[in-house]
């Protein structure tokens, strides 16, 4: 009968923990606690930022839902025991169980249910040996002194005898209960020989016995003893190999799968193993530096230098070009590629600068360094509003996979996209009357990049004589800072341009509206592909699952990413919560993103603070965003009050989390107008006549000159009616 004191328990436990729990299984209550290894974990609350100084940490798991979500003992693993087995993770859901811990040592061992991932791995799937109901059949002595897994595991949970994890685990696991019967004298005893060597496999495993080798190697250890009785009683459990072909020592080290095998006695020998089944597996049979390596780390011995070299000097070499004197002058767009479906504010912000000038009234042409001139029908086709896509015959293509040559007039204007382009671009600008390429710098584009060849051939594009177009004042003074492209010889250079992006048209929700809201939406600018890794991804997700972990956000928050290219992907947070991240959407769709947004994190480890934390403040969220080195937390909160700034650790992203939670609530800080980031109003008003005319006089020395323009025009449209 349940007693009052189990009763207040459990009652207890139910308004500590938040949930109602409707009932335990009759097991003695104190099994929970005979189970709960002290300080391993403390150990555990600790690494998880939690109270870990509690002098009744039993009291604490049983009443602290934060705590149960930890394993307090080292041979359980919370998460990996609810989602093997749905039914106690409902059954914890639907409050029958504290935890899946709870389950496990009041059911769930008692059912044979497998507590963690390596204990499950031990598993052969052929259970050897009966159930042992009478004692008397059972060795104990024996069985704890062979199979170290079961000495320990009943010495950590003390609710089991040695005979009851071998009926629940250790008869699955391939153990034997006690040593087999001895035969009749002076014959191999069955004691002396395993099961595993019984039969087939022992003919197989002598098969490939070399005596000899085995004589020569271990002739002081053999005595009276033959190489095969010896191997069979001694050498095997030594680590003797058996031919000169298979090292047994490198086979149990370096397959640490079969070292555990053989140390509980599961396996004779790795010999035996490999004769069995390693051979087919693919397992090597001896060190070898390279295999080993690779079976470690695949690709990792891979030359990859030797070949990567002459990619990177293909985008060194310059297309075959020549000048053309007289040709009217055109501006050229070195780019990669012209795909819509890569753009992000990079790409947007060059479209727009090659319609500025068509909007003026000079001949335009890309060069496209990655795709063939054909490409650029896709780009209309998904862009079919653009002006480049309506004035498509006015625009001149080459591709560097023509074989024509590419034809300069001495006075055309390139301007590169990238660094790559800006390798070749210099060189092609030392035929022109500049002599300098105009380098859209949109970020410092070293960080792209390790410190390896091509973190050392970007850096080098910088060094080429050019006039820098800035998109932020932000990278502008990073840039100054660190004495790069324009400022390397000089701090007050003037050799450049500086301009700001134009931010998404985008107003924060009434203050009614957000009253209404009864879910809260967290956004994370989540970009999980290898090119946009300064922008954090796993960064985000681990601050994220420790800011749920101490229940910064309760239950009435929903975690959506944006900006991947595939997906959606769901991202486990912990605690029932999920992060889905989403595709790239249209701007109709990205304007309800951001003002569905209450907080927003977004990270960005170079020297351009990204567009997004903008667009997201002004769309009225509190936004979490990271400083660096030519942006500090003054500037961030001086650009506006619904910014969070941050340090790049963890811990100060987890707090930034907090501090946006409390500010959410602050109605007027996220409606009012005040508090905007202010941009430009329109592409038009940043690529205006005199911006065109500053880029002229810094190539030329002067403004554009209008009478060459309007030859240039001439003369392309005398060229398009031929």
């Amino acid at each position: 009968m349940d007693s009052l004191l189990h009763r207040i328990t459990r009652l207890a436990s139910n308004v500590f923990s938040g949930r109602h729990v409707k009932h335990q299984n009759h097991v003695p209550v104190d099994v929970l606690a005979a189970s709960i290894d002290i300080e391993y974990f403390r150990l555990q609350l600790a690494s998880a930022g939690l109270d870990s100084s509690a002098n009744d940490l039993v009291a604490l798991y049983r009443y602290n839902a934060a705590s149960r979500r930890l394993s307090p003992n080292p041979w359980f693993d919370e998460d990996f025991y609810r989602s093997n087995h749905p039914d106690v993770a409902a059954a914890v859901d639907a409050g029958d169980f504290l935890s899946g811990f709870d389950h496990f040592v009041h059911c769930g061992i008692r059912e044979g249910r497998c507590p963690n991932l390596a204990f499950s791995q031990q598993m052969v799937g052929q259970v050897v040996a009966e159930a042992i109901g009478n004692p008397a059949q059972f060795d104990q002595d024996f069985y704890l002194l062979h199979y170290e897994i079961a000495r320990q595991f009943v010495k950590s949970m003390p609710m089991l005898t040695p005979r009851e994890f071998f009926n629940l685990y250790g008869r699955r696991m391939g153990h034997v209960p006690h040593p087999p019967e001895r035969v009749e004298s002076g014959t191999l005893a069955a004691a002396d020989k395993p099961l595993w060597l019984h039969g087939a496999n022992q003919e197989l495993i002598f098969a490939e016995f070399d005596a000899d080798f085995y004589q020569r190697s271990y002739r002081q250890e053999l005595g009276d003893m033959s190489p095969h009785a010896h191997y069979l009683h001694i050498g095997r459990k030594a680590g003797n190999s058996p031919n000169p072909a298979f090292d047994e020592m490198f086979y149990r080290t370096f397959y640490t799968d079969i070292g555990r095998a053989v140390a509980c006695g599961k396996l004779s020998s790795g010999f035996e193993h490999f004769v069995l089944a390693g051979r087919k597996e693919g397992r090597l049979p001896t060190f070898d530096l390279t295999r080993c390596l690779e079976q470690v780390l695949p690709g990792l011995t891979q030359p990859v230098a030797l070949t990567h070299f002459l990619d990177l000097e293909r985008r060194l070499r310059p297309h075959r070009h020549r000048l053309v004197e007289g040709q009217p002058r055109r501006v050229w767009f070195l780019v990669p590629r012209l795909n819509p479906d890569l753009f992000f504010g990079g790409y947007s912000t060059l479209v727009h600068l090659a319609e500025a000038f068509l909007a003026r009234g000079m001949p335009i042409g890309f060069f496209f360094f990655e795709d063939i001139v054909e490409s650029f029908n896709f780009f209309c086709y998904r862009s079919p509003h653009s002006e480049l896509a309506r004035r498509r015959k006015e625009i001149a293509l080459f591709s560097a996979f023509s074989e024509a040559p590419f034809l300069l007039g001495p006075d055309d204007v390139l301007i590169a996209y990238s660094a790559w382009q800006a390798l070749v671009a210099g060189v092609y600008a030392e035929s022109l009357r500049s002599k300098k390429f105009v380098f859209l710098v949109q970020e410092h584009e070293a960080v792209f990049h390790g410190h390896d060849s091509a973190h050392f051939l970007v850096a080098m594009a910088y060094k080429k004589p050019h006039v820098a177009l800035f998109n932020s004042a932000c990278l502008e003074k990073f840039f100054r800072q660190q004495r790069i492209g324009v400022f390397e010889h000089d701090k007050r250079a003037t050799n450049f341009i500086t301009f700001e992006h134009v931010l998404t048209k985008v107003s924060p929700p009434s203050q009614a509206q957000l009253q209404k809201r009864k879910t809260r939406r967290l956004v994370v600018y989540a970009r999980p592909e290898t090119h946009a890794q300064r922008n954090l991804t796993e960064i985000c997700l681990i601050a994220l699952r420790a800011a749920v972990a101490k229940n910064i956000f309760g239950q009435n928050f929903e975690f959506i990413g944006i900006g991947a290219l595939s997906g959606p992907h769901h991202i486990d947070l912990g605690w029932g919560h999920t992060l889905k991240i989403c595709t790239k959407v249209d701007p109709g769709a990205y304007i309800e993103f951001l003002q569905e947004a209450d907080i927003g994190l977004s990270l960005m480890y170079a020297p351009h603070p990204s567009l997004i934390p903008y667009e997201l403040a002004n769309a009225g969220a509190i936004v979490v965003t990271n400083t660096f080195s030519n942006r500090d937390k003054r500037d961030i909160q001086s650009w506006s009050p619904r910014l969070v700034p941050v340090d790049l650790s963890i811990e100060d992203i987890v707090a930034g989390l907090q501090l946006a939670v409390s500010k959410m609530g602050d109605l007027d800080l996220r409606t009012n107008p005040a508090h905007t980031i202010k941009s430009p109003a329109s592409w038009q008003q940043v690529f205006d006549d005199d911006f065109i005319d500053d880029m002229f006089g810094h190539l030329y020395g002067g403004a554009v000159d209008q009478a060459a323009v309007d030859q240039a025009v001439s003369a392309t449209v005398k060229e398009l009616h031929a």
